[in-house]
């Protein structure tokens, strides 16, 4: 809707206006033997009537405008007698004329003023100011049906008033619409919140759809009772727009509380899973389930951190994984008695920092016996080996003697070195870069300071350079302890993911 400024209305109502004052003095001119001082004068009054008439709060004003009519009609008279010189008689009757024609068009325009309005689809404010009275019987009928709706209506309409007075719009059309906008809801007043007296509220025993329809209903409910009272177009666009085409919020999260969050290389064959499972989770998922909806990633191990991320967030019935900290233990550096750097398996608590983390003690062990050989490093200082002597690697000479003091702290402990940059970031600032959504774009994660700042898409023709440049096109994400142990176990299985330094310069 349309009504600043210069409304359509009002614009059109002066164009029909000027338009008929045009052919009548054109008319009366010829009718006059072609008089073109009755022409000028019929131009005038025309130009003198729109002006005075525009903003018409009240019919007394048209009264108001008929004696700036007369009072323009007697002046130019006047002008004409002066050039003339007409006989007293003739000047009072020019006169009396201009008093009469006044006084005619007064009275014709109260007169079709209404069938200006229904041929032209005008509004005037005189209208507007008649439904604006209390005692119109739509908002009698409101405000004993569903006082809290007309108070609402009220309070609407003196804020949206308050506004359109400042953007210069007109106010007293905003004003009018707004006492109108709700009158649908009068249907089924005891659906809405400002009409609920008790603390039962009848949404608790609808589902969130029924709830929905109701509460959207009382758009069509209202058109319907405001074309019967023959309220005017731009009341009847009011109430059929007030509402966009947004959704009924609370009730859409209500419907789409979430149930389960996953991801799959296959969506369409996971998806097929959960529903041709016969299993008791899946069977209370396919029960439950309203709707799904799908997110492409372009890359697993964005998949997995929004999957993470998701999972915290909502905390989804039927996802058990994630909703607490899936991290049982952690690796740790210290130093013993003879320089050597020892690493140890802890249990990981939430408060310490440790090298890297591992779901489960196999895992982490499987994975130390693998640095162990591939660095030539002593089970026993990693804590793999108890046993008195030198450790299992050392009886198979794949350890250089550390455990029995054979091989120089200094020298180990570079080997460690090695180790701890494979199971850490491997830049301290740095972009992951992996496929995306489709073959022109790339998916990058970036880390800054060993933290996880968020995730983007990139034009396969963009350069990776600074991480300030990628801060525009980033999805910040949380950085926690789960999500870095997600990067680093990716990074540790797929060697070939592509990882560029960045300068933080």
């Amino acid at each position: 809707m349309e009504h600043i400024g210069k409304r359509k209305d009002e614009a059109l109502f002066d164009g029909v206006y000027c338009c008929l004052g045009f052919w009548c003095s054109f008319a009366t001119a010829v009718y006059f033997d072609q008089s073109f001082s009755v022409f000028v004068l019929g131009m005038f009054t025309t130009v003198t009537a729109t002006t005075a008439a525009r903003n018409v709060h009240r019919r007394s004003s048209l009264y108001k405008a008929g004696l700036w009519i007369a009072g323009v009609n007697i002046l130019f008279a006047c002008i004409i007698a002066i050039f003339n010189q007409p006989s007293l008689i003739i000047l009072a009757e020019q006169l009396i004329s201009a008093l009469v024609s006044a006084a005619l068009a007064t009275i014709l325009t109260l007169l079709f003023i209404p069938l200006f309005e229904k041929c032209f689809r005008i509004t005037t404010d005189i209208t507007l100011l008649e439904l604006s009275d209390m005692g119109h019987p739509l908002l009698q009928k409101m405000a004993i049906q569903a006082p809290g709706t007309y108070h609402h209506s009220l309070m609407v309409a003196t804020l949206a008033q308050n506004a359109a007075e400042t953007i210069g719009a007109n106010s007293l059309m905003v004003r009018v619409c707004a006492y109108y906008h709700d009158i649908g809801k009068m249907a089924k007043p005891e659906f809405f919140s400002e009409n609920i007296q008790s603390g039962n509220n009848p949404h608790d025993d609808l589902s969130p759809h029924m709830s929905a329809i109701v509460i959207i209903s009382h758009v069509k409910e209202g058109l319907a009772l405001a074309k019967r009272h023959k309220l005017p177009t731009p009341i009847l666009d009011a109430i059929e727009q007030h509402h966009g085409n947004g959704l009924i919020h609370y009730f859409y999260n209500k419907a789409k509380e979430l149930l389960y969050i996953g991801k799959s290389k296959n969506m369409k064959r996971r998806v097929n899973q959960h529903f041709s499972s016969s299993g008791k989770k899946q069977l209370r998922i396919q029960l439950e389930t309203d709707s799904i909806s799908v997110e492409e990633t372009g890359s697993e191990l964005i998949a997995l951190l929004k999957e993470l991320d998701e999972i915290k967030l909502h905390k989804p019935k039927h996802n058990r994984v994630y909703k607490s900290s899936f991290i049982k233990f952690g690796l740790s550096l210290a130093e013993n008695k003879n320089d050597y750097q020892v690493l140890r398996l802890v249990h990981a608590s939430s408060e310490d920092e440790y090298l890297t983390t591992f779901k489960n003690l196999n895992r982490a062990r499987s994975i130390l016996f693998h640095y162990a050989e591939k660095y030539s490093l002593c089970l026993q200082l990693l804590s793999l080996d108890k046993k008195e002597g030198g450790c299992g690697l050392y009886q198979k000479q794949q350890c250089l003697g550390a455990c029995v003091g054979e091989e120089p702290a200094e020298s180990y402990n570079k080997r460690v070195q090695q180790l701890i940059n494979d199971v850490e970031f491997p830049h301290t600032d740095m972009v992951i870069v992996d496929g995306g959504r489709n073959p022109e774009e790339q998916s990058v994660i970036l880390i800054e300071n060993k933290k996880l700042v968020g995730f983007g898409y990139i034009n396969l023709s963009h350069q990776i350079t600074h991480p300030q440049a990628l801060k525009n096109i980033i999805y910040p994400m949380k950085d926690t302890r789960e999500a870095r142990h997600i990067i680093k176990s990716h990074l540790r299985k797929h060697k070939t993911v592509k990882v560029i330094p960045l300068n933080s310069a």
